[in-house]
């Protein structure tokens, strides 16, 4: 069956990081659906599946070069942190003139995670008459330059006095970088642009940017293929990952494992005061956390995609210990595969667990509970049912039906 739509995905990677692979499979999804789609990003096989390689790079002037300094090295500097600074990114980006390479008959343009691959002023400048789908995969469209502010309302006011970094120089950067942003957008009309919000959290924060609350939005929650995440043998993928056939495993991922947002790092230290784990600890990607040295502890480098429901049915129980996040893909890819998921009772993620059920909530920020919960799963062995963890997963498909009818009401709004 083809869907009579041809869109245009704009994602900085291919594949890199949570944000990415989400728009590449939703992306790859729409096709298997009928509907034509392209992704253009920055990596990647051009011309394959659907692929663009963004290109048209514009080198900036000698006085740029030689007098602007690499801002977001400059922040790092500054960072008022002591486990490490969320990430920041700049309005400015090399790839120019990406316009020129989306399609003329193109219906809806679709921003994803963009940044560094859109240069704001460039690209906002002179918008051809697309309709414009945003979705937005955390908050850095509307602030300064941070991704997830925390506690902060800065964005609400204009990002004036940053609490995640310090120096004069570098604060005031930020509040100019707000404020390009907000005259960027203001170009845009209304009827051409459709924010897309992932969760209840992350909508109520655009509804009181001065930005973006004039645009009309729509609440699409992520969803999983349940196809590729399902349950394994859970003893045949603990032999794969060579972790002990009997006992139970706790899963924790740690890329980013040094950001404080992601609470990883603060979580490891807790776990290795220890005398002894009460759990064999499976920990995906790469750590420099002294716990991987433990004969409790199993470290994997980062696996592929098609390889993480090995990780998950291997495990009795997922660790996401983020301060702050959207829509977390690893805490429903966790769940279709039917492990139950420990989390703090913050920001997305509170939205996809209900305690008991199929996961359950910690206060947030509150580490030692965090642990001490963790413990009390494994020796009580309280763990839900993996039919009941996994049918509370929003299937994937469902979701893309959803885009498609937003991608037809933008377009007809936009006429």
């Amino acid at each position: 069956m083809n869907i009579d739509l041809k869109i245009v995905h704009l994602s900085t990677y291919e594949k890199l990081g949570g944000a990415s692979l989400a728009a590449n499979r939703i992306h790859r999804g729409l096709i298997e659906i009928g509907v034509e789609s392209h992704l253009l990003c920055l990596d990647g096989p051009a011309n394959a599946d659907g692929i663009i390689r963004a290109g048209h790079k514009k080198k900036r002037s000698i006085f740029k070069r030689v007098f602007s300094p690499n801002w977001e090295f400059a922040i790092r500097q500054f960072a008022i942190d002591d486990v490490g600074i969320e990430i920041f990114s700049d309005i400015e980006a090399q790839p120019r003139n990406l316009w020129r390479q989306i399609p003329p008959d193109t219906d809806i343009v679709q921003l994803n995670w963009i940044s560094r691959l859109i240069d704001w002023e460039d690209f906002f400048q002179c918008i051809p008459d697309f309709p414009i789908v945003w979705r937005f995969a955390d908050l850095n469209p509307m602030t300064g330059g941070c991704h997830y502010p925390d506690s902060c309302k800065g964005f609400m006011t204009g990002c004036h006095a940053c609490p995640q970094i310090g120096g004069t120089k570098a604060k005031r950067r930020i509040a100019s970088n707000y404020h390009l942003k907000q005259k960027c957008i203001e170009r845009i009309p209304s009827e051409q642009m459709t924010i897309v919000a992932q969760s209840r959290w992350i909508e109520s924060l655009i509804e009181q940017s001065p930005i973006f609350e004039r645009f009309p939005r729509v609440f699409i929650p992520n969803g999983v293929d349940k196809r590729v995440f399902r349950q394994l043998d859970s003893l045949f993928c603990r032999n794969l990952l060579r972790i002990p056939d009997a006992g139970p495993v706790a899963l924790i991922f740690a890329s980013h494992g040094t950001a404080r947002r992601k609470g990883i790092w603060q979580v490891l230290d807790k776990l290795d005061q220890l005398h002894k784990l009460p759990f064999h600890l499976l920990i995906v990607g790469e750590t420099t956390h002294r716990i991987g040295s433990r004969p409790e502890v199993t470290v994997t480098d980062g696996l592929p995609p098609s390889v993480l429901p090995v990780a998950y049915s291997a495990a009795d129980l997922m660790l996401f210990p983020s301060l702050q996040d959207n829509c977390p893909n690893a805490v429903l890819e966790s769940q279709a595969c039917g492990t139950p998921v420990l989390a703090f009772d913050n920001s997305g993620t509170k939205e996809l667990i209900e305690d008991e059920s199929n996961g359950w909530l910690v206060r947030n920020q509150d580490f030692d509970g965090f642990v001490e919960k963790a413990i009390e799963l494994v020796e009580n062995d309280r763990r839900p049912s993996a039919e009941a963890v996994r049918k509370q997963v929003r299937d994937f498909h469902d979701m893309l039906s959803e885009y498609v009818l937003a991608y037809r009401e933008a377009k007809s709004r936009h006429q």
